[in-house]
């Protein structure tokens, strides 16, 4: 093993999630060696978004959760992003948060390849995968469904007619997804959204499959689902909004719950 190339240990190391890195660096080899000084260069790009205030800031994060300025990094090694809200965006440390702008958001993400490009994760994990967080529903967050993200994960919140519709133009455009919450939705997706949804919604340990309570499933979609789930053997729970569990062959629950804990 002590012959491999550092580059490709390298490459190996890029394509690994965080958990699995961290295995990678306990390897009492050259390739622990390699996949521990690799480890130290693989950061997350983070974005924290003032939604009333319109304003993004960047950082990056280390596989040790420590946020440090986006130019002290490589970019090459930039895995994933996370963007979520701040409600208090004007008070991050000015020594390592920098204001950005959307055109500048697109071109870092258009940079970063992710861990699971060409294939499918084996399991969910949030520090290696790539977010959409939003809250409130502004002109920025609007904006930001505008850029059709490259994301394998969601959790929203949508609060008018205008920023649902922008949000169901997104989400159809989307890849595979591995964890989709909704809080709350202005009224019920489209049946479309829902479809697509549960089309590029693949089942994996940790995943997490949620619609807010203002969408119903018919019992195709529903079924659907669930056969999905069951053909990945993965194990499942369906509970409708009030955490009451529900037979699938029964009912259409207003809210979907999937999560796996497949092992």
């Amino acid at each position: 093993m002590d012959a491999v190339p550092w580059l490709f240990v390298e490459s190996v190391c890029l394509c690994l999630d965080r958990q699995s890195l961290r295995e990678s660096c306990k390897i009492l080899s050259w390739w622990g060696n390699v996949s521990f000084a690799t480890s130290k260069k693989i950061h997350t790009l983070r974005v924290f978004v003032g939604e009333h205030e319109g304003k993004l800031y960047a950082a990056a994060r280390s596989t040790v959760d420590d946020d440090v300025p986006l130019e002290s990094v490589d970019l090459k090694f930039t895995t994933n992003f996370s963007i979520e809200p701040h409600e208090w965006v004007e008070q991050l440390s000015s020594s390592i948060w920098k204001e950005t702008t959307l055109d500048q958001l697109q071109m870092l993400i258009n940079l970063i390849r992710p861990t699971t490009e060409r294939r499918h994760p084996t399991r969910y994990d949030p520090e290696s995968s790539s977010t959409l967080r939003l809250d409130n529903s502004t002109w920025i967050t609007k904006k930001l469904y505008s850029m059709r993200l490259p994301v394998d994960s969601v959790e929203l919140s949508i609060e008018t007619k205008k920023h649902q519709s922008a949000a169901e133009e997104f989400l159809d455009s989307t890849g595979p997804l591995y964890d989709i919450t909704f809080w709350y939705t202005y009224s019920s997706l489209k049946k479309s959204t829902v479809d697509a949804l549960i089309n590029k919604f693949v089942p994996v340990d940790g995943g997490f499959f949620s619609l807010g309570s203002q969408t119903r499933l018919t019992r195709d979609q529903l079924e659907r689902l669930v056969l999905k789930c069951r053909a990945l053997s993965c194990e499942f729970g369906v509970r409708n909004h009030d955490q009451k569990k529900t037979s699938a062959g029964r009912s259409t629950p207003s809210m979907v719950i999937y999560e796996s804990s497949s092992s």
